[in-house]
Parts: structure tokens; sequence; C-alpha cells
């Protein structure tokens, strides 16, 4: 009884310990052939319902384990419910010195990084986010999933 116990306890704990309070919405796309074409733009339409807050997003990256990109760039374009147009421009980390950034899971590699916070948003409505890469070539390899998460502040 105390080994149950015990395990409802740890499986508590580590479920409280893993939620985000503060996450509003997470989406990833799937990328079609695992070539990612900078014309290819990821959009997310997130619901807001607060009407005065602020806002972090996160690009979310799966890659395989063999992506030959070191750094991923890409633009984000964000308009808010109440029509304010956000531009921003960031950089993913996929290898830094020969080790893969992010957590992985055999060939699968997991990825997030901030591209903007602060976001102020006045309204509740859709807040929608677009996503594309602005690499020199027009294809990203090895790039499997592409998201979002937007958390509040």
């Amino acid at each position: 009884m105390k080994k149950i116990a015990f395990f409802i306890f740890l499986t508590l704990a580590l479920f409280g310990v893993s939620c985000n309070t503060n996450e509003v919405f997470k989406q990833q796309n799937d990328i079609a052939q695992l070539n990612w074409a900078s014309s290819d733009v990821q959009e997310f339409k997130v619901p807001v319902s607060a009407e005065t807050a602020k806002y972090r997003v996160k690009v979310l990256v799966r890659y395989a384990k063999n992506c030959p990109i070191e750094s991923l760039l890409v633009h984000a374009s964000i308009v808010t419910p109440n029509g304010s147009n956000i531009e921003k421009d960031g950089q993913v980390p996929i290898r830094i010195e020969g080790k893969n950034q992010g957590e992985g899971l055999g060939d699968l590699w997991d990825t997030e990084t901030v591209i903007a916070e602060d976001i102020e948003v006045q309204q509740a409505g859709i807040m929608t986010v677009r996503v594309a890469h602005t690499l020199s070539k027009p294809k990203a390899p090895l790039i499997m999933k592409v998201g979002i998460l937007v958390e509040k502040q």
C-alpha cells in the first residue's frame, strides 16, 4: 500500500513540476518531406482571452539529428487582436561546436527559442503568428516540425 501511495505522490509531483501554468497556446505543424521551404510560411491562430496582458512567443523546431544547419534563421510576423503588427527576426540554434541543441531522443531533437517578449494585447480575440525561415538557401533540410509556444508573462 505504501508503494502505491508513493507512486501516486511521485506521479503527481512530476506532473505538477512539468506543467507550465503560463502556457496559453502550443502547436507544431509537420513539414512536408522534411524540407522546410522558405515560401512555406507556418501560420498559427492563437485565441487570446485576456483583455490586457503581455505575452512571450517561442519558436519550436523539431529536427533530425543529422540536420546540416547550425543556426536556423527565422522571421515571425505577429498580428494582435487589435491589429498591431510586430515583426521579429531570430536564430534557432541547431548545433553549437558539433553538439545538437535542445532535447534529443534518438534521432529527433526539439528546441525552443524566444522570438518575441512583452507583446501587449489590449483586447480579447485572435492573435495571428506567422513563421518562416530566412536562410540564404530556399530549403531547410531535415526540419520535421515548426511550431510556437505562447506564454502569458
